[in-house]
């Protein structure tokens, strides 16, 4: 028997429906363009597809109605289904199960003939490739289904609690990367209905916060979601003591990174959900986190999930949708080559596919998971959609199809407040961003080489240099997914953990390849370059003039073989292996397992004599240069002691505004062209290196330069005086990390009548505070436990 409070929430979502036809006529008009539109997919596929035949047009329309009737009836037993077989079994229905549909739909339609199961699979899909190309067309709004079925989904079964506290309830919704200015001029614009209402009406009001250095979503989530950054120097860095790298979209390491900060008091410790951030904040129940998974309901796929990729609207849809932003990028790309749009950068090789997997797959299983999670009742839930960052990165902050993202962000946020109006409690908005983005053509596009090989030139040019310098933010998203697929206990998981390997830990991307070489371990293929087995300056140089300005690639850690093939090449001069080649060809045969190499690297330390002398990583225009067989960090006395002038060439240098070290006699110091800033005391020696930048600057680059993994050297960027362009030492034409421009300027849309400090916030601590208050002022979190863990 369905509860009595189940009901009305069904009635109300039927009242919702309802209402929105406006005019009614235009639904009932969409439902017979659906019905239209399936005889003319399904007549296109008959005639072009053998093995399905049909007696006459009306054999088509009744078998189009009969095959929806067989979905309604069979797609929850399939649904079950794939739950009941866990993640890949998910992947397995979501596959089969418009094929299985289809093919019983036309078995039983009068009129139809159906040859094999193998032509209904073909046709299944073929019917959804053309029934979404018409909808296109069309105009057939096809959103709305995808919503109605969602909230249909998440009610099913009864549905969610129905808040006995009545608490209202907090969606926060972070748009990644958005700039306030950005986002100021779209709501004048009037770009972004959703928001601009809110705003027009009162409402909602938008105030602006100073992401601090470096201005990077680890950074600013973990400010956001935890309340504090510290340890955290970077998107990824260096620890001297164990000779890791830590990247912080590495599940393995995003999980090491909370244990470190979490005190079990975060953003959502009471009751919160968790989705598609980097970290948890302590929520209950975590889908799609980075650090880890976590579900109140157990292991295994939500039924949302599972509902996802096993109906027409989720997977299918979805599918069809990612493919056509794959082209949608290919087009825009090279509209940007013909018309000469400057900066620009290469938009080819991985990013073509994780621009439509990231944009359209994983924001529709954002969006079904959010509204599950409403319909639920939780009492806060924090959604990180990617869209417009990872766009901008590659196009430009301000170009078409990065604002053309952020307008599609702005309907997903009307669409969740359209469903959050029939959740079981009522919710309040927060839309927010992590921090800006700034624009510019990159380090290697102006200047011919990269930062690494700048700082091996200035050390002299025999260097062993290991650097971690490509683009590995777009990884994020994916690397998540993967994530949360392999941390379940089942005979699924277990198969997708083997086909993984080490990559269910440390994710997919150039970041795992640089990692093994920037801690003194093989790569699991041929290294690029020569750098990092030691060969000539000359020999280098030759193989950096063959790379292009837009290829993203970093010196020596590339793989282009396989691990026995990089084996060979670690092979000293007098022909016995070195240890390095003897564990690569370990890793190759398999000789150890996951434990061993967990253990080798996670517990013991490499080697001195095994780490590469220079090693150079990058957030965005944000350098990091480390010395990583000298222990500790060095002084400025020091590296000047081992390489004379090095950081005065390095601040001289045109692409370079400034870099920061810690001198023993004055401490931390940002050396420019022309003057010394001494961040201790504010004493100025010449002219003043930061003299453009905000005030609190100064304060900032104290702050990140006595961290305790802080490198040897910090290195921003050149800052164009005009345009307020930077130089990214990454391939990316949008960055953040570092100083400059409209990174560090973040945003965030709130309430209007909620108090609010009348401090400036700076730094992702200070909003977290303001958050944690406004919580607080709802009646949240009034009986968390007692800080405890790492913070």
């Amino acid at each position: 028997m369905v509860p009595a409070s189940a009901q009305g929430r069904r009635h109300r979502l039927v009242r919702w429906l309802l209402r929105g036809w406006r005019p009614r006529w235009r639904q009932a008009l969409n439902l017979l363009w659906a019905w239209l539109l399936g005889i003319l997919a399904l007549s296109l596929i008959i005639a072009v597809h053998g093995g399905i035949e049909a007696h006459g047009l009306g054999s088509v329309a009744v078998a189009v109605l009969v095959v929806a009737v067989v979905d309604a009836v069979l797609r929850p037993l399939l649904t079950a289904l794939a739950i009941a077989l866990s993640w890949f079994g998910v992947f397995v229905i979501g596959l089969l199960a418009q094929a299985i549909v289809t093919y019983i739909g036309l078995a039983i339609a009068p009129g139809i003939t159906v040859d094999r199961f193998l032509d209904a699979f073909v046709a299944s899909w073929l019917y959804a490739l053309v029934a979404t190309v018409l909808g296109w067309l069309l105009a057939v709004d096809t959103d709305d289904a995808f919503i109605g079925h969602c909230v249909r989904q998440a009610t099913r079964g009864g549905g969610g609690r129905a808040g006995d506290d009545l608490v209202p309830g907090v969606v926060f919704v972070q748009l990644d990367g958005v700039p306030r200015p950005v986002l100021e001029w779209a709501l004048n614009a009037g770009n972004l209905p959703t928001l601009s209402r809110w705003v027009r009406s009162g409402r909602h009001t938008v105030r602006g916060w100073t992401a601090r250095v470096p201005s990077t979503t680890p950074v600013s989530q973990a400010g956001l979601l935890h309340g504090s950054t510290e340890g955290i120097p970077a998107f990824r860095w260096y620890e001297k003591d164990s000779g890791r790298m830590l990247v912080a979209n590495r599940p393995a390491d995003a999980a090491e990174i909370e244990s470190r900060m979490s005190d079990g008091r975060g953003l959502l410790a009471d009751d919160g959900v968790s989705i598609a951030n980097l970290f948890s904040g302590d929520a209950a129940v975590r889908l799609l986190s980075m650090s880890g998974a976590r579900s109140s309901g157990g292991i295994g796929p939500s039924s949302s999930y599972a509902s996802f990729f096993t109906h027409p609207f989720g997977f299918s849809r979805a599918l069809i949708l990612t493919v056509g932003e794959m082209i949608k990028e290919l087009y825009q790309a090279r509209r940007q080559r013909v018309r000469g749009v400057e900066p620009r950068i290469r938009r080819l090789g991985s990013y073509v596919l994780l621009r439509g997997v990231t944009n359209v797959m994983l924001r529709d299983l954002n969006v079904a998971l959010v509204i599950e999670q409403l319909m639920r009742g939780a009492k806060s839930i924090y959604v990180d959609f990617v869209d417009y960052d990872e766009i901008a990165h590659h196009a430009g902050p301000v170009r078409p199809e990065s604002l053309r993202a952020l307008e599609g962000l702005d309907e997903v946020v009307g669409q969740l407040e359209r469903v959050a109006a029939q959740a079981p409690r009522p919710y309040e908005f927060v839309v927010l961003s992590d921090h800006g983005q700034s624009q510019g053509a990159t380090f290697s596009q102006r200047y011919g080489l990269r930062l690494e090989d700048l700082v091996r030139e200035l050390m002299g040019g025999t260097a062993q240099v290991a650097a971690v310098t490509s683009p590995l933010e777009e990884w994020g998203p994916v690397n998540t997914f993967l994530s949360q697929l392999t941390q379940q206990e089942s005979v699924s998981a277990g198969l997708a953990r083997r086909v993984l390997r080490e990559r269910a830990a440390t994710g997919l991307g150039p970041s795992e390849r640089e990692g093994r070489q920037a801690e003194g371990r093989p790569a699991e293929g041929r290294g690029s370059d020569g750098e990092a087995t030691g060969r000539s300056d000359g020999e280098a140089a030759g193989r950096q003039d063959d790379r292009s300005d837009g290829e993203a690639q970093a010196v020596g850690l590339h793989s282009g073989g396989d691990a026995e093939a990089e084996a060979g090449e670690l092979e000293l001069d007098g022909g016995a292996p070195s240890e390095r080649a003897v564990e690569a060809r370990s890793t190759a045969s398999g000789v150890d397992g996951p434990a061993e190499r967990k253990r080798r690297r996670n517990d013991a330390p490499v080697p001195t004599e095994e780490r590469p002398e220079l090693l150079v990583a990058a957030s965005g225009n944000l350098g990091l240069v480390y010395f990583p067989r000298h222990p500790g960090r060095l002084t400025y006395e020091e590296i000047e002691q081992h390489w004379p002038d090095l950081v005065g060439a390095l601040a001289n240098h045109p692409g370079i505004a400034f870099a920061v070290v810690t001198s023993e006699e004055w401490g931390p110091i940002a050396i420019g062209r022309q003057g010394i800033h001494h961040l201790q005391d504010g004493r100025i020696d010449g002219d003043d290196p930061l003299a453009a930048l905000a005030a609190n600057a100064a304060d900032d680059l104290l702050r990140v330069a006595c961290l305790e993994q802080a490198p040897d050297i910090y290195v921003n960027s050149m800052i164009d005086p005009v345009t307020s362009e930077v130089a990214a030492f990454e391939e990316l034409v949008g960055c953040h990390g570092g100083l400059g421009g409209w990174q560090t300027e973040a945003m965030i849309v709130h309430p209007a009548d909620w108090p609010l400090t009348p401090e400036p916030l700076v730094g992702a601590e200070a909003v977290h505070r303001q958050l944690v208050r406004w919580l607080e002022h709802l009646g949240h979190r009034t009986d968390l436990p007692e800080k405890s863990g790492g913070a």
